[in-house]
């Protein structure tokens, strides 16, 4: 698997008993925000959303270097307005949407490729006046410092500085994981650990989250690991040193393989989705809870087909302390679906929010979804359908 490998072909493990627990449809409004006209665009990435209610997204482009977007919300409808265009040079392929400081619509993301070489970059963009500035704070190298970055970056409130990974380079080609340090008006980039491949881990895609201690942070590989199905790991700073534990190694089998997505729950919980595996070879929702010093891992759902199929994105929502997501693949179209799980009890129960058809109302979504904590609204994007199949940002009320 390649973070950036487009495939919109769908196979599922439709059995009888997966047709028998696919999750009941809930009644909810879906409503085309944008449809994108142009067949070398997707939307990789995952939406953010400012204090007015605009929402912010970055474009991977097959055509160009990609670019950086906003719908702003007027009375009666949304306005597009594409904020930059990536010239290669300031970067190329942005995949990971971005990530909102503290400070009023700063943002920072990553760019796969681009920069000084051709490596990727870290950029901030933020408006001016009437214009929005994009500022390239890191080239990688492709070597020391990693190749690649494709995962979200995290902003670390109580510090100010960002974590990310890169999906490849460093020392073994397996990837890297790095924080970024503003200091006298300068980024500077250090490189906290170096994935080794093998049982170590490969290839790090998905946002970290901060762990449950101070200095700790909770990430995943897709690659690497007992049987190369990826795994969670935690790294710890102490005493100037950052130090790397697995703490879950998937199988591939009812555990799950291929994690794509993890989130932060309450209680330093975390969750996430594996993309395969599971009761039915679909992929699962599980959770990692802390428990006395060690991680306790627990499969809360598995997916079956018509319940959706391939989960690549995952929202916590603390109001219901529910969790809201999305596979790519599954649903009663077999084009993906919008899921919601509320806890009951010691359980979860998936309810499907929308089954995308494939038509006007999109298709194949792929990042994480975003809820808007006082409407309750559900926004996110699909790689196809839409006025032009080309994709789409769409909203749903639930």
């Amino acid at each position: 698997m390649n973070a950036f490998k487009i495939n919109l072909n769908v196979t599922l493990p439709l059995t009888s008993l997966a047709l028998l627990l696919s999750a009941q449809p809930l009644f909810a409004k879906e409503k085309i925000l944008h449809s994108f006209a142009d067949s070398s665009r997707y939307l990789f990435g995952e939406l953010v959303e400012d204090h007015t209610g605009s929402l912010y997204g970055t474009i991977f482009n097959l055509a160009d270097d990609g670019s950086v977007y906003q719908l702003k919300k007027k009375s009666g409808g949304w306005t597009f307005k594409s904020l930059h265009d990536f010239d290669d040079v300031d970067g190329s392929d942005p995949s990971a949407g971005l990530t909102e400081s503290d400070a009023d619509r700063v943002f920072y993301g990553v760019t796969a490729h681009g920069g000084v070489h051709d490596a990727g970059t870290v950029f901030s963009i933020a408006p001016q006046g009437h214009a929005w500035i994009e500022t390239v704070i890191h080239s990688f190298s492709g070597s020391t410092d990693g190749l690649i970055p494709s995962a979200p970056l995290l902003f670390e409130r109580s510090s100010g500085r960002l974590f990310g990974t890169t999906e490849a380079g460093g020392q073994k080609s397996c990837g890297t994981a790095f924080q970024l340090g503003l200091s006298g008006g300068d980024w500077t980039l250090s490189t906290i650990y170096n994935f080794q491949g093998d049982v170590d881990g490969c290839s790090p895609i998905t946002q970290m989250q901060e762990g449950p201690e101070a200095g700790t942070l909770i990430g995943s590989t897709y690659e690497g690991g007992a049987s190369n199905t990826g795994t969670i790991f935690e790294l710890a700073y102490s005493n100037g040193v950052w130090t790397k534990t697995i703490i879950h190694d998937f199988s591939g089998g009812l555990d799950g393989g291929v994690p794509y997505d993890l989130v932060k729950g309450k209680g330093g919980t975390i969750f996430g989705v594996a993309n395969t595996g599971g009761m039915f070879g679909a992929g699962v929702v599980f959770e990692l809870k802390p428990h006395h010093g060690t991680w306790r891992f627990k499969v809360l759902y598995s997916f079956g087909g018509l319940d959706g199929a391939n989960p690549t994105g995952l929202c916590f929502e603390g109001n219901t302390e529910s969790l809201y997501g999305v596979t790519k693949n599954g649903g009663d179209s077999t084009r993906g679906i919008v899921f919601q799980l509320v806890p009951n009890g010691t359980h979860w129960t998936e309810t499907v929010v929308h089954s995308f058809k494939g038509g006007n109302d999109g298709a194949y979504p792929e990042a994480r979804p975003l809820v808007d904590s006082d409407t309750g609204e559900v926004y996110g994007t699909t790689l196809a359908g839409g006025t032009f199949d080309s994709g789409t940002v769409y909203a749903i009320t639930p």
